[in-house]
Parts: C-alpha cells; sequence; structure tokens
C-alpha cells in the first residue's frame, strides 16, 4: 500500500467519507486510482457524487 493509500484510508477510518476536494488540498491527485488500489486490497468502498454548480464533487464511503 502506498503513502496515499495510507493516509485515504486513515481518513475513511476515522471520518467515513473522503472526497475529491480533501484529496486535491492535501495533495492526492488521483483519488479514484487510490480507492481502486484500496477496493482491490479488500476495502469495501461505495462511491456517491455530488452536484455542483459546474462539476462534480465525487464522494467516497468505507462500509462497515
Amino acid at each position: 500500500m502506498n503513502s496515499q493509500s495510507k493516509v485515504i484510508l486513515t481518513r475513511l477510518k476515522r471520518y467515513g467519507i473522503v472526497s475529491n476536494t480533501w484529496a486535491l488540498s492535501n495533495g492526492i491527485r488521483r483519488l479514484a486510482s487510490r480507492i481502486k488500489d484500496l477496493r482491490d486490497e479488500g476495502h469495501e468502498i461505495v462511491t456517491l457524487f455530488k452536484n455542483k454548480v459546474g462539476e462534480r464533487d465525487c464522494k467516497y464511503r468505507l462500509v462497515k
């Protein structure tokens, strides 16, 4: 597991959700790729979408 995936997994375990906005503010540019890595390791993560005016902010939630 790479360091970005570890940061994301820690965030998911602590707060239950991560977003593209959070990831970008923490230097993570390819959140979807890191989520795929975590899913490939067996973590159950669902994708949520929140539409903003002119853009789509994707969010991910860890299923417990």
